[in-house]
């Protein structure tokens, strides 16, 4: 099916001929910035199709067949680049059905790939599919990418190089900002990591970053690793109604690298749905985050494993505060050595276990808190859930200034703080609201007013 506005079966003689000699020059004009694979009747430099750079697309599903693509892609997104250094103008890369990439497409700045349109990766490999390197204004927009085969290091190995849609920087962009990336309404099924935007090289930040309306599956409960992931040196992002399915890491991750000097703080968390997945919602280390109206459940049988439905935890140098957690479900599979289905656990920083935090308003099986200046009411804790708060005993860091509010209990339920008293300052616990008084207690030093 052609793009709109691209007539590919006229030539190039013709073209030309039919023009006035002012079109003749405007003509001439674009094409020293994109030179397509058959002449184009339409001069417009804001709208491109990756056919005409000589991609076939031609994937057979019955067959598992059809040429690769990835030279193509790649030309396409050269011209795109360059005609975004010209004008200033992103330029929109369409993409059809039943695309072929054998290995990985790197594109620069004013890259927007458009759907609908489908990308078929026969065998992954630890390279990016489709990857913006140092770059502004880019984005991808209702592409499926399925990856049928992994090599070993793409299939048990956590490896974010195996990665379907990725942002990425390096060590060459030193000193330089960036902004402006979309991710938006694609589908990428059984890819190792889904999607991907890190800023972990140079020493600046990247910001306005849109991860909203996607899908992420692994076909498997529990396989693969991060469906989407968001790190590094960046700010102002959300990761918003995207739904996520039977990853075996993180569905979806922040996280900062501070001993890098990559600080993630300021975004946005919400409308999503993730199921089945070994970690829900994960923050490692970043700060700033508003995380709400998310729903997160697992319920597939899992044991001896880590597997919360939310966790906050230190990271590389990243002790998480300022989280606002609000009017979420977390929910996560309850049987033999089950983990708790949410977690504020700020341990190992030697120094510091401020959160600064607030958890309220949200339905959950179970809650764990090591760290201090955390605010927890107005929660709906369900039948059988507990909450434990511990304390770093190890670096003799203090579970300080902890308030449990009202909460509400809907069935039989344990509170406990009554770990190290020396460590367990200035916390309060308010009276619960607990359905049959069937609360067990067993807080010790705090304070109950």
């Amino acid at each position: 099916m052609e793009a709109p506005g691209l007539h590919r079966k006229s030539s190039c003689t013709t073209c030309l001929v039919l023009l006035s000699p002012a079109r003749l020059v405007a003509v001439l004009m674009v094409l020293l910035f994109i030179t397509p694979h058959p002449c184009r009747s339409q001069t417009k430099p804001a709208s491109l199709d990756v056919r005409d750079y000589g991609a076939h697309c031609d994937w057979s599903n019955s067959g598992q067949t059809g040429t690769d693509d990835t030279s193509a892609f790649q030309a396409a997104a050269n011209a795109a680049t360059a005609s975004y250094g010209a004008t200033g103008a992103p330029v929109e890369v369409r993409i059809p059905n039943g695309c072929k990439i054998g290995g990985s497409v790197v594109y620069g700045s004013g890259v927007h790939w458009k759907g609908p349109g489908s990308i078929i990766v026969p065998m992954q490999y630890p390279v990016p599919v489709l990857a913006a390197q140092n770059a502004d204004d880019v984005s991808v927009e209702d592409i499926t990418v399925t990856v049928i085969n992994h090599v070993t290091q793409c299939s048990i190995v956590n490896d974010s190089r195996c990665v379907a849609i990725t942002y990425q920087t390096t060590n060459s962009d030193a000193g330089v900002a960036h902004k402006k990336v979309s991710f938006v309404a694609n589908t990428v099924y059984n890819s190792n990591w889904g999607i991907l935007v890190t800023n972990q090289s140079g020493n600046d930040t990247v910001s306005d970053i849109h991860v909203d309306r996607n899908t992420v599956i692994s076909t498997t409960p529990y396989t693969y690793h991060d469906g989407i992931h968001v790190a590094g040196g960046v700010s102002l992002f959300t990761i918003s109604n995207n739904n996520v399915y039977g990853r075996g890491d993180a569905a979806i991750s922040v996280s900062s690298e501070v001993n890098g000097g990559y600080v993630c703080s300021g975004g946005v968390i919400s409308g999503n749905t993730v199921l089945e997945d070994l970690v829900g919602v994960d923050d490692s280390g970043c700060s700033n985050v508003v995380i709400t109206g998310n729903i997160v459940r697992a319920t597939t049988p899992i044991s001896n494993v880590s597997n919360p439905a939310f966790r906050s935890i230190y990271y590389d140098g990243g002790v998480p505060s300022g989280l606002t957690v609000n009017g979420n479900t977390f929910v996560n599979y309850a049987g033999t050595n089950d983990d708790y289905s949410a977690k504020f656990d700020l341990i190992g920083s030697a120094t510091s276990n401020l959160s600064s935090s607030s958890f309220t308003g949200n339905t959950i099986g179970s809650l764990y808190t090591r760290g201090s200046r955390i605010a927890i009411q107005g929660n709906t804790f369900l039948d059988g859930a507990k909450w434990n708060c511990d304390v770093d005993f190890i670096n003799g860091i203090p579970t300080d200034s902890i308030l449990f509010g009202q909460n509400a209990w809907l069935g039989t339920g344990t509170a406990n703080c009554a770990g190290q008293a020396s460590l367990i300052t200035n916390d309060y616990f308010l009276r619960q609201l607990s359905v049959g008084n069937k609360l067990t207690l067993n807080i010790g030093s705090m304070i109950q007013p």
